[in-house]
C-alpha cells in the first residue's frame, strides 16, 4: 500500500478558513486545548480535514503525525508555533485564538498540545 492508500487512524478537523493553507501545505501544525497526548501520536496516519463541526467534515489531505508536544500557554515559543497559521504567528496571540475557537476564556496556565505533521499526498 503506498503511502497516499494508507489508512487513516483518526481525523485531525480544521475551521475552513485554513483551507489554503492546508492545501499549500503551509500548515503543518496544530495547537489543541488540553493534553492530546492520548489521541494525537507521532507516526500515526490521519485525515487533515476541514469543517465548521467534526461529524460533517470534509476530508482534504492525509498526514503523518511527526511529533507531538504538550505546553503551557505561558511557555510557548516561536518555534513551538512554526507551521501554525498566521493567526497563531506569536506565542501572545495563541490565548487569544484558541479562546475563540473553543469559545471559553483561557489562561496562561492551560495546557495546549502542538501536533505536527508531514503531509503524505
Amino acid at each position: 500500500m503506498r503511502e497516499g492508500q494508507l489508512k487513516s487512524e483518526r481525523q485531525l478537523n480544521l475551521f475552513p478558513y485554513y483551507r489554503n493553507l492546508i492545501d499549500s501545505h503551509k500548515k503543518f501544525a496544530s495547537i489543541r486545548l488540553g493534553n492530546q497526548t492520548a489521541n494525537y501520536k507521532p507516526g500515526q496516519i490521519i485525515d487533515i480535514t476541514v469543517g465548521w463541526e467534526e461529524t460533517v467534515a470534509v476530508p482534504i489531505a492525509k498526514a503523518r503525525i511527526e511529533a507531538v508536544k504538550v505546553s503551557h500557554l505561558a511557555d510557548l515559543t516561536f518555534d513551538d508555533l512554526a507551521g501554525e497559521s498566521p493567526d497563531c504567528a506569536r506565542p501572545d496571540a495563541v490565548k487569544y485564538v484558541l479562546s475563540s475557537i473553543y469559545r471559553t476564556v483561557l489562561h496562561d496556565t492551560d495546557q495546549v498540545t502542538i501536533v505536527r505533521w508531514r503531509y503524505l499526498d
